[in-house]
């Protein structure tokens, strides 16, 4: 997840022309440039809304069983993805040049179609590409940013978000779904979304029809101790009732956090009661424009790319450095070792159930 960038990005990711569109049902195409003004619907794990007066709920109580924990090979073969990918991988470097080919290695090998995207700067975006036996109903797209910074190993930001994909490429190479799946992994995150920014600006001059896009990005670091979890300034302000879901758990940092714009509300509802089913608390908000100028971490990541072209978008996370202290390796060292590949497993499981669901499997 890249550090803060300049403000004028991040109110264009805001304010810009489409970057919120109006909710609609999970996988509909949504039309860029709707207003969005009203309050942010924000879901917590517990079931109940956490909308402001006079926002309709996005999710009610899950009353669907619960499904098996992760197996041990889950947690395997995420271990391995994340030590394979967790090397110094700035862009242009050998471990980037090293991760880039082990990922078009790993899709080709399970038969999914794969190119890359050049950009400016040599930028190299890595795609998959699943073919949805509908042309029409437009394209899911899940993705992780493959690049780092100079000097760190860059194990939770963001080889648990690579090997996540990777996992769902895996579950669902074969799949026969409704809509096109693109698995993405981005280049060039922590310099400014270059990557990401690049795909969607082709993306809506060819007038694709993407539905939903998922980033994730620093999805692998737990920690249950009370306390933990820190929040942005200005969150009470935008999300008070989640806020004061966080304060009933005792601010632990064991939760996936889901932040979307208004045109995602429905999906990040759906990842909610998903997660219950997995055993993984899910915190998510869609926000409206006015919430992203002021929440402006909610933009830190992949998503802001789309929202700013007009696409609906969801970043999952850990919450990076309001959870993890190893950021960036501000306080140590990112390493496979500080994982928590229970938690990776659970995200990793309840984001292929997102995405079957979003594709009309």
């Amino acid at each position: 997840m890249t550090k803060l960038l300049p403000g004028l990005v991040l109110c264009a990711a805001a304010l810009g022309a489409g970057c919120s569109t109006a909710p609609g049902t999970l996988g509909e195409k949504t039309a860029a440039g709707t207003s969005a003004t009203s309050a942010p619907v924000a879901v917590s794990p517990g079931g109940a809304s956490a909308d402001p007066p006079g926002v309709k709920a996005s999710a009610s109580a899950n009353d669907e069983p619960p499904l098996p924990p992760p197996d041990a090979a889950l947690l395997t073969r995420l271990r391995a993805d994340v030590e394979a990918v967790a090397i110094s991988r700035a862009p242009l470097s050998p471990g980037w040049r090293s991760v880039q080919a082990k990922l078009k290695e790993r899709l080709n090998a399970l038969g999914i179609a794969t190119s890359t995207q050049a950009f400016g700067g040599g930028g190299q975006n890595v795609l998959g590409i699943i073919e949805g036996t509908d042309k029409e109903s437009g394209t899911v797209i899940l993705s992780a940013h493959y690049d780092h910074i100079a000097g760190c190993g860059g194990a939770d930001d963001n080889a648990s978000g690579v090997a996540v994909v990777l996992e769902a490429a895996r579950a669902l190479s074969a799949s026969k779904s409704k809509r096109t799946l693109v698995l993405a992994f981005w280049d060039q995150e922590e310099a400014g979304l270059l990557g990401s920014a690049e795909y969607a600006r082709v993306a809506r001059a060819r007038g694709d029809e993407i539905t939903l896009m998922i980033s994730l990005d620093g999805v692998g670091y737990a920690d249950r101790r009370a306390g933990s979890q820190t929040l942005p300034d200005g969150i009470d302000l935008i999300l008070p009732e989640m806020v004061k879901e966080l304060e009933a758990t005792g601010r632990k940092g064991d939760f996936l956090a889901a932040i979307g714009d208004e045109g995602s509300s429905e999906a990040i509802a759906a990842l909610r009661r998903q997660g219950a089913r997995r055993g993984l608390p899910v915190f998510g908000a869609g926000l409206s424009r006015l919430a992203r100028l002021g929440l402006l971490d909610a933009a830190r990541s992949d998503h802001a790319s789309f929202w700013l072209a007009g696409y609906p978008g969801i970043l999952l996370t850990d919450t990076a450095n309001f959870r993890n202290p190893r950021y960036h390796c501000g306080a140590g060292p990112d390493t496979p070792e500080t994982l928590d590949y229970e938690f990776l497993a659970r995200v990793t499981l309840t984001t292929i159930d997102l995405v079957r669901e979003a594709q009309g499997s």
